[in-house]
């Protein structure tokens, strides 16, 4: 009777260790994803410790099989998020997925389903159509912009850095609308003439598996300006040491890029200013780098002084 008893609850699944079953599929076409890895990460620290760190979030973990499906067993009670990854395949919403889970003792979970995207790439070329020739060490940023719970944010998506032709290829994209901008190789500090940051970012969709290709921009070199002037405290004296300037402009829908730059001791200063239009200054001083002002320059074709 008590072996009867035990094949029983053991084909009820009393005695079954508690685990978390699912699929990973292609989330466009639906179809199984094998071979991927499955990745329990603890969402509490499990070792009695206060701080949750890379190496103590670290659970159990498995690999699809060939129907996309995975099992992990866990010790219960568990709180936990789920972290898929697969070569070829990227999620939309990164390896961690937001979805947590809270089992209580004993307890399992199934047709829990993971959703992946084929990654995406695109290449291109950037040309000088002045000099005829491509431009090497020009960094082309790839801009995600998503919306969270009615906010739409713009994230680093991508990053590449043209060659020796011009050219340059960025993949592990996932699918979204992304924007596209350039920055300038570096000039040489004798150079009369100069390549200027791209002012506007070109909006691209992107989708799952795309192989976007001839995505190419053109730079032309524009004469070298300064920006002058002089920095001094309320009481018509040098600002303390360190002193910092900070150079602000408006680049996308509010967003502003600052880019800082150390100064010499003293109240003068200048600086080669890598994009035309509005620019905010903001001066910085001292140990604690106590902030002293801001002035608004426009910045044209023409060296800007007495600021």
């Amino acid at each position: 009777m008590k072996l009867a008893l035990a094949v029983l609850a053991s084909s009820l699944g009393v005695w079954a260790q508690p685990a978390v079953e699912g699929i990973v599929v292609d989330d466009i076409a639906g179809a199984p994803v094998p071979n991927a890895l499955v990745q329990v990460r603890w969402t509490e620290p499990r070792d009695g410790s206060r701080v949750l760190s890379a190496a103590n979030s670290a659970g159990p973990h498995t690999f699809t099989g060939e129907d996309g499906r995975f099992r992990i067993e866990l010790e219960t009670p568990a709180k936990f998020a789920l972290q898929v990854t697969a070569e070829g395949f990227i999620t939309r919403e990164g390896s961690l997925q937001r979805t947590r889970y809270n089992l209580a003792a004993g307890e399992s979970m199934q047709g829990i389903t993971l959703k992946m995207a084929v990654e995406a790439s695109l290449e291109g070329a950037v040309y000088d159509p002045e000099l005829e020739k491509p431009v090497e060490g020009v960094a082309v940023q790839a801009w995600l912009r998503e919306t969270m719970q009615g906010v739409v944010r713009t994230l680093p998506g991508g990053y590449a850095k043209t060659d020796e032709q011009g050219r340059y290829r960025m993949g592990k994209l996932k699918p979204g609308s992304y924007l596209l901008r350039l920055k300038p190789p570096p000039r040489g500090s004798g150079d009369k003439l100069m390549y200027l940051q791209q002012a506007e970012a070109l909006p691209l969709e992107v989708f799952s598996g795309a192989r976007l290709s001839g995505i190419d921009f053109k730079m032309r070199r524009t004469p070298v300006v300064r920006v002058w002037g002089r920095f001094v405290t309320a009481e018509g004296g040098a600002p303390p040491a360190p002193v910092r300037l900070s150079v602000q402009r408006d680049w996308l829908e509010g967003m502003k890029e600052t880019v800082s730059q150390p100064l010499p001791p003293g109240a003068d200063f200048s600086f080669v200013p890598d994009l035309r239009g509005t620019t905010r200054l903001l001066a910085y001083a001292g140990a604690n780098s106590e902030y002293y002002g801001s002035t608004t320059v426009e910045v044209g074709d023409k060296d800007v002084e007495g600021v």
